[in-house]
This record gives C-alpha cells, sequence and structure tokens, in this order.
C-alpha cells in the first residue's frame, strides 16, 4: 500500500496521502493505470481508421458500438 500511496503521490503531486486514503479501490486502480500507461506509452491502443461503404454501415456500426445491455 506504501509503495501505491507513493507511486500516485509522485505521479500527481496534488493528491495528499489523506487524499489517497479516501479514494476507493477502483479509483486508485485507475490512477495506477494511468501511471503504468504513462511510464509505458507502447501499451495504449493504436487508433485504427475505420471505413464504411456506406451511411447506413456506419449507423449500423455506431448502434452495436453503443449498445445498451
Amino acid at each position: 500500500m506504501v509503495w501505491t500511496i507513493c507511486m500516485i503521490m509522485h505521479y500527481y503531486p496534488s493528491y495528499t496521502k489523506q487524499d489517497i486514503m479516501n479514494l476507493t479501490q477502483s479509483q486508485i486502480s485507475y490512477l495506477m493505470q494511468m501511471v503504468w500507461l504513462t511510464k509505458n506509452p507502447q501499451w495504449l491502443d493504436k487508433y485504427k481508421t475505420v471505413k464504411f461503404s456506406s451511411e447506413f454501415e456506419f449507423e449500423q456500426y455506431i448502434l452495436n458500438k453503443f449498445k445498451l445491455i
């Protein structure tokens, strides 16, 4: 836990120890993910261009991508 607090405070200097202790586990996990991606940018997803043959195909892609479950 100490290592995590130190790592977050190093990359996010605006956070104090008390601020970090008040965060939820998911918030801490998210901050740690961001730290690792900052240290290793090659892990970031690369954006790929997507081409559509018609407006209908584009609409179907959007509807499927953001479908609410």
